[in-house]
């Protein structure tokens, strides 16, 4: 048969509207198919997107309160720091060494609540995995704290011997030697660090 003739019969055909209306559904289900597979595609983009900077937010909150407590932990109190703080706390009538480490602790709040809004978010992708990984991080503030604390209390009202407060208290680190109150901190960093990097390669 002639394949003109063959065409040419195939659409005058009854069964050609039907053969039509299935190529044309065929094309449509390939069509929908591929749209939901560019769609879904998407969707884990944005969804990886979402993750990986809300891990990034969430390690610079990190870092910035590890800045927050060296800044605490620094031994040295240069005049310029006590002026600005006997200036900034001068209705108080609060000691100088008061007055210099509460507003060294500003800086900690700061860092803390930025910490705890990046916590939240991680929370809700992550659960409870990511508070459990910040706990070492916040036990060692909370101990900072409680040194710090007794530390400018009389001599007298002292919970904690002067070797112990100012082991916590006073930062040491050179080429050489590191205080151990600085090892965890820095421990405590890392478990946070390694569970981001294991999710999402973050950087070291």
């Amino acid at each position: 048969m002639n394949p003109n003739t063959w065409i040419t019969n195939l659409i005058n055909s009854s069964n050609y509207l039907f053969l039509k209306d299935i190529v044309y559904l065929g094309i449509a289900g390939g069509g929908l198919w591929v749209a939901n597979q560019g769609l879904s595609t998407w969707k884990k983009q944005i969804k990886g997107h979402v993750e990986y900077d809300t891990a990034r937010r969430l390690y610079r909150a990190v870092l910035k309160l590890r800045d927050a407590v060296g800044y605490v932990r620094n031994p040295a109190i240069f005049p310029s720091e006590s002026e600005e703080a006997q200036r900034k706390y001068f209705e108080e009538s609060v000691g100088t060494t008061n007055a210099v480490y509460r507003m060294r602790w500003e800086k900690m709040v700061e860092a803390l609540s930025d910490l705890q809004a990046e916590q939240l978010e991680g929370e809700i992708l992550w659960g409870k995995d990511v508070v459990e990984k910040i706990k070492p991080l916040r036990t060692c503030v909370t101990r900072l704290n409680l040194a710090v604390s007794d530390h400018l209390r009389p001599v007298d009202k002292r919970i904690r011997g002067h070797k112990e407060i100012f082991e916590i208290i006073y930062e040491l680190r050179t080429d050489k030697e590191i205080d151990d109150f600085s090892k965890e901190i820095d421990a405590s960093i890392d478990i946070i660090g390694d569970f981001l990097r294991n999710k999402y390669d973050f950087p070291s």
